[in-house]
């Protein structure tokens, strides 16, 4: 029986193809909630299937599940028809977002991320959770404009911080406080 602790303690391919199919099944789950077909949705909850997994990951693995994550960004902006620069420059901003929001959980909280404190929380909900999307809403804001979609770079920006916050607040937590995951460590 395979369960999700064999999963996330094996080699690195089993964890960037869960990461893989899993941000897929989130990203087409927030793209139901677009807000047009040219900006980013109301919740991303696809950011956070990858922070988590990145976070419990040794950082040897991170190239891979950042190559992971990449791709399946890529493969859902393609699959609802955005231009190939475009969608290459949501997947290279969806990837180092989960890098820099798993750095930014290990360097503030540590290692194993524990949320059951105050204090931790609210490091989650300051540094990963608010400060991590700061980065990505920049870059996919950036891919979107230079694509000619979208009106504004800023509001372009606004939707996106909002859309990957909302996703790493409401989904990560949930993950994180699951026994499947807190046995990794």
């Amino acid at each position: 029986k395979l369960t999700m602790h064999d999963v996330l303690t094996s080699q690195p391919y089993g964890k960037a193809l869960l990461l893989a199919l899993g941000y897929i099944l989130l990203a087409q789950a927030g793209a139901l909630l677009y807000i047009s077909a040219i900006s980013a949705p109301y919740f991303w909850p696809a950011s956070a299937l990858a922070l988590v997994i990145l976070s419990y990951s040794p950082t040897r693995h991170w190239p891979l599940l950042l190559l992971a994550t990449a791709i399946a960004e890529i493969l859902v902006d393609r699959y609802i028809a955005l231009p190939w620069v475009a969608s290459i420059g949501l997947g290279l901003a969806n990837a180092l977002e989960a890098g820099f929001g798993a750095w930014l959980a290990r360097r503030f909280i540590g290692q194993p991320i524990d949320l059951y404190s105050l204090k931790n929380l609210f490091r989650f909900v300051a540094f990963v959770a608010l400060l991590s999307p700061l980065l990505s809403a920049g870059l996919g804001a950036a891919a979107l404009f230079s694509a000619g979609l979208g009106t504004s770079y800023l509001s372009g920006w606004v939707v996106w911080w909002r859309g990957d916050a909302l996703g790493l607040l409401l989904v990560a937590p949930v993950l994180l406080t699951l026994p499947e995951w807190r046995a990794v460590n």
